[in-house]
C-alpha cells in the first residue's frame, strides 16, 4: 500500500489541500 504510487499521489493532493484550506480557515475566522 505505501509503496503505491498512486497512494502517494492521493497522499500528497490531501496534503497540499489542507495546507490550503488551513489558512483560508484561520483567515475566515
Amino acid at each position: 500500500m505505501l509503496k503505491s504510487p498512486l497512494f502517494w499521489k492521493m497522499t500528497t493532493l490531501f496534503v497540499a489541500v489542507l495546507l490550503l484550506l488551513i489558512p483560508i480557515m484561520l483567515i475566515g475566522k
